[in-house]
């Protein structure tokens, strides 16, 4: 006879859960400046008639355009002088162009290197002409 010996009992071990942490989430608002972006703006200097002023002469001014004149000889040479301000706190520390248009046509550009926070750049007695008739603005 042979004798088996009882059988022992296993041990299956049952998980228990684990509790799943709870994660809240804060926010806290946070008042970040958005920086202030240059104004570029056409400006009418002390003793301009306008920010863009088209005269038949040349000023002998180095500041000044002669009196807009308001008739014109087409194929006759014309002078532009114009104006533009930075308005802003910010310095304009990056080149731009200044364009003028004639029935909406440019017809010249100018590089600005640069504008410090409340200056203005101008361009005097700058040759032209008028040659076709238009819608002249």
């Amino acid at each position: 006879m042979t004798v088996t010996p009882p059988a022992t009992p296993t041990v299956t071990a049952i998980p228990t859960p684990t509790p799943t942490p709870t994660v809240i989430v804060t926010m806290t608002a946070t008042n970040t400046a958005v920086p202030e972006r240059p104004n570029l703006r056409p400006t009418q200097p002390d003793l301009w008639n306008a920010a863009l002023v088209v005269s038949a002469d040349r000023t002998q001014f180095l500041e000044t355009p002669p009196p807009g004149g308001s008739q014109f000889v087409f194929g006759e040479q014309v002078h532009a002088h114009w104006a533009v301000t930075n308005d802003s706190q910010k310095a304009v520390t990056e080149t731009f162009q200044v364009g003028i248009k004639v029935d909406e046509t440019l017809v010249i550009t100018f590089v600005v290197p640069g504008l410090g926070s409340g200056e203005t750049a101008m361009e005097l007695n700058i040759a032209c002409r008028l040659s076709t008739p238009g819608s002249t603005r």
